[in-house]
């Protein structure tokens, strides 16, 4: 499944780093080690490293900072957008379908009312049989259908055009 990374700023907005972030000797710096210049985000989910660039286990690039540091999101935060895309993904799914589903329901409903409001066809009525007074061999009188009309054809003239065509 292809994951579409989403910008801190586009889903959360801009990360906060306060003083309070700093990197200190009792906490340094994940990515280079060092226990001055680099700073943590409010949540520590990123990292804003101004020596290397290259993240240590447990952290992802993410890019180069206005300042010219590096910034690192925690990979515990990437799996976390990760799954929240996909859920999303997920529910936007469903909707869809559900929406599809109601409105071939709504279309079968609607139907049933245009045929419940339309009144049944009779069929056509049988064609009056004709008694003749002639008999058989038996004696028994017989009944003939109506005659069927016999389609009338108009014969065609043949084209003017032809007939001089055909002279010349």
């Amino acid at each position: 499944m292809a994951y579409k990374l989403l910008s801190y700023t586009q889903r959360y907005g801009e990360p906060q780093f306060s003083r309070h972030g700093r990197v200190k000797r009792d906490r340094p710096c994940p990515i280079c080690n060092h226990t001055d210049w680099c700073t943590f985000s409010d949540d520590e989910q990123w990292i804003l490293c101004m020596r290397s660039e290259q993240p240590t286990s447990g952290w992802e690039f993410i890019k180069i900072s206005r300042n010219g540091g590096w910034l690192f999101k925690s990979s515990n935060l990437i799996e976390q957008e990760k799954e929240d895309y996909r859920r999303e993904k997920e529910r936007q799914e469903q909707k869809r379908l559900q929406a599809m589903f109601d409105r071939k329901i709504d279309e079968a409903l609607h139907q049933e009312q245009e045929q419940a409001k339309k009144p049944t066809q009779k069929a056509p009525p049988n064609p009056i049989p004709v008694v003749t007074s002639s008999s058989d061999q038996t004696g028994a009188e017989t009944t003939n259908p109506p005659p069927t009309p016999t389609p009338t054809t108009i014969p065609k003239e043949p084209h003017p055009n032809k007939a001089r065509l055909a002279t010349e």
